[in-house]
């Protein structure tokens, strides 16, 4: 597909659909490079866009950017929980893990049924010595999702650190 759109994008490049299509190809072939060369020349401001732009910038290792463009992806479009998840995960890898915190919080009231957000929310605050809130966050995920192996090890660990490994 990849030579269609870069056919598509010669004839029209103010074709913006093709432009987030092509550059999704491109990082789903591991060019990551080329990815942001054709998002930073044909520039698009919806979720959709800003939310592969973040992960874009994730694969060149440019958090800073990443959640930047993942922030404006949230706030155009709140209601999506996978966007809210990767700018959690990548406000941890800018050592903002207050921001991601407080992100989560609110997250977990807005989707109280998503688990990946409830344990998003349980690694945060085990990260930040807050095991029982921890323990709390992971048993909603874990009743969400039993079946989910990362999950369970991950509360199995929260009940370790509070001296609950008999649970």
């Amino acid at each position: 597909a990849i030579p269609e759109f870069e056919a598509a994008l010669r004839i029209n490049p103010k074709l913006t659909d093709t432009a987030y299509n092509l550059g999704l190809a491109l990082l789903q072939e591991g060019r990551a490079d080329e990815a942001m060369k054709v998002l930073d020349r044909h520039p698009g401001w919806n979720a959709d866009y800003l939310v592969l732009r973040g992960a874009v910038l994730n694969a060149l290792d440019r958090a800073p950017e990443a959640a930047t463009a993942l922030r404006r992806a949230v706030a155009l479009d709140p209601k999506n929980a996978d966007t809210l998840y990767d700018l959690a995960l990548t406000l941890l890898r800018i050592d903002a893990s207050a921001e991601a915190s407080q992100l989560l919080q609110r997250g977990r009231a807005r989707f109280p049924k998503v688990a990946k957000i409830h344990a998003a929310a349980g690694m945060v605050a085990y990260l930040n010595g807050k095991n029982d809130e921890a323990m709390r966050a992971y048993e909603i995920a874990v009743k969400l999702e039993p079946d989910a192996a990362y999950m369970q090890a991950a509360l199995g660990d929260v009940y370790d650190a509070t001296g609950e490994l008999h649970k």
